[in-house]
């Protein structure tokens, strides 16, 4: 599994949303719109994982949609604990991270047909 939490960190781009077709980025779980300044929830950003391998294939980072819990199960925090963190707290739990063999829930989400869908990473063992 690659990580790049204190990456994400230092540009301050740990959590993020999409608001009037523009990506907003921050180390806060909530962030103002600069085109309709309203205040809008960020979830951690996906790209916290790079790619995800095991012995049958990969992922890219961009490609999975993590739920909430899901993230909770991984990190061991939730986002408002993560992005309160100190750069050492996150560089350790990157590390600690790195090796970690973990079992991992999926499911589907998305329209009925063969495209339009996103795979979900629904839970953490």
């Amino acid at each position: 599994m690659d990580l790049n939490i204190t990456r994400l960190h230092q540009r301050n781009m740990l959590c993020c949303e999409e608001c009037c077709g523009v990506p907003i980025f921050a180390n806060s779980t909530t962030a103002q719109c600069k085109h309709c300044e309203c205040q809008v929830p960020l979830r951690i950003n996906p790209r916290l994982i790079g790619t995800l391998t095991d012995e049958t294939g990969s992922i890219a980072s961009g490609k999975l949609t993590w739920s909430p819990c899901a993230w909770e199960q991984l990190l061991g925090r939730t986002a408002e604990q993560l992005v309160c963190e100190k750069v050492d707290v996150l560089r350790y739990l990157e590390y600690r991270m790195l090796f970690l063999r973990i079992a991992m829930m999926f499911g589907w989400a998305g329209s009925e047909g063969l495209s339009g869908g996103r795979l979900v990473v629904l839970g953490v063992r």
